[in-house]
């Protein structure tokens, strides 16, 4: 009598379903950022961007500074508001 059908020859090997049928692949998801932080790192990095292509053309420091907060208050509500994918519709 084949006593392997029953499970009871060996309690230490269960034939081929023993741990590579409970072993899962493992699925990766970048992490979830909140859309603000998202506005907020476009509009600092183009806020940057302004700030030295003022500096570029020859504008004061001072100028320079004002314009590229401003630029980047108004980028970051802009895309805030606006820069959200929506696929469903």
């Amino acid at each position: 009598m084949d006593e392997t059908a029953t499970g009871s020859a060996n309690l230490f090997f269960r034939g081929p379903r023993s741990c590579a049928s409970r072993i899962r692949p493992v699925h990766f998801r970048p992490p979830s950022i909140d859309k603000g932080v998202t506005a907020f790192i476009w509009g600092v990095g183009l806020g940057f961007y302004v700030y030295f292509g003022l500096l570029a053309v020859g504008s004061s420091g001072a100028f320079a500074i004002v314009m590229a907060m401003l630029a980047t208050a108004g980028i970051w509500l802009f895309v805030r508001l606006r820069g959200e994918d929506d696929p469903g519709v």
